[in-house]
């Protein structure tokens, strides 16, 4: 008798599959981070900002790539947004430590090129 009532609703499921970008994409983003945020600020101000602030920056970049090259995110999965808040937590730590190399080194970017 049971079975009925459980056959339509495991019929919904779907399989699990992880929301990964690819290497390239990947690439692409974090490329397109670093540009924008050096573009936005100095070194030093990257390097002084708190991590929050920082991983706040980084999301707004974030949101207008989705835009730009994924077509948004309002059709996403919250999987796929979720592996882009991600990417924002490992972006601050790699932004961060560029800008303080970048300081080390007197060093400040004069043009950057995304494609």
């Amino acid at each position: 008798m049971s079975v009925p009532i459980f056959l339509p609703l495991r019929s919904e499921f779907k399989e699990r599959r992880p929301a990964e970008m690819d290497q390239l994409e990947y690439g692409s983003l974090i490329h397109y981070l670093l540009q924008q945020m050096f573009e936005a600020y100095c070194a030093e101000e990257i390097a002084a900002m708190s991590k929050e602030t920082l991983i706040q920056a980084i999301q707004e970049y974030i949101a207008i790539y989705v835009n730009m090259k994924l077509g948004g995110s309002e059709d996403k999965t919250k999987r796929f947004q979720f592996v882009f808040r991600r990417i924002a937590d490992s972006a601050h730590v790699v932004i961060q430590h560029i800008a303080k190399n970048f300081l080390k080194a007197s060093f400040s970017p004069l043009v950057m090129n995304y494609l």
